[in-house]
């Protein structure tokens, strides 16, 4: 398939899926200044990302980041493990700030860019339920911009495939079920962990494949 198709389709099937996990990770101490910030940069940068992909051949640019995402994954996984700690990213403005552009930029334009918050969230929060639940609020708002984004550009609207999406929104409801079925039987050292190597792994497919 095109893969243009594949990215403005799934903005759709994913918003289902994200909204299944925000239910499943309900927390009461839940603090909406963790992710405004990152929320108001993003859509910025999905704006950016979006107009990219309308305009521009995305082949070269997935292939940087996807290297970029094995380096970002090597580097989280130093710092779970301990041995980087000292340069373990803190929630400040400046870190927020480029966490939401840079993340953004790349959701509209190859809509991959799950990795970018994961791993901010994965060295900010301690809780993996405080993990999922914020990054999937984080994806929400982000796939709902793409979403009204893509149909309001004649360069994106063309992209949408109702087929393809019928189709998919019950695989992701069974993807999105294991996956939060699993991560629940893990302690958060190992889920943090998974999350690190789930990066590079992103990383290194994002790097090989074709499209």
């Amino acid at each position: 398939m095109n893969i243009k198709t594949v990215i403005v389709s799934l903005t759709i099937t994913n918003i289902f899926g994200v909204s299944y996990l925000i239910f499943k990770n309900k927390v009461s101490n839940f603090d909406y200044t963790k992710i405004i910030l990152i929320i108001f940069t993003s859509i910025f940068g999905v704006v950016l990302g979006g107009y990219s992909l309308g305009v521009i051949d995305s082949f070269f640019i997935k292939k940087v980041f996807g290297l970029m995402i094995i380096f970002t994954g090597l580097y989280d996984f130093g710092v779970q493990k301990g041995y980087l700690n000292k340069f373990r990213l803190k929630s400040n403005f400046l870190t927020t700030s480029l966490v939401g552009l840079i993340g953004g930029f790349f959701s509209g334009l190859i809509g991959a860019a799950g990795t970018i918050y994961a791993l901010y969230f994965n060295q900010t929060l301690e809780d993996k339920k405080e993990f999922k639940l914020y990054i999937s609020i984080v994806f929400l708002v982000l796939l709902l911009v793409r979403a009204i984004y893509y149909v309001a550009d004649p360069n994106t609207r063309i992209y949408y495939d109702p087929l393809f999406i019928v189709i998919s929104i019950p695989a992701v409801f069974i993807g999105v079920y294991i996956g939060n079925l699993l991560t629940e039987k893990v302690s958060n050292k190992i889920f943090k962990e998974i999350v690190s190597i789930s990066i590079i792994l992103m990383g290194v497919y994002i790097t090989v494949s074709n499209y």
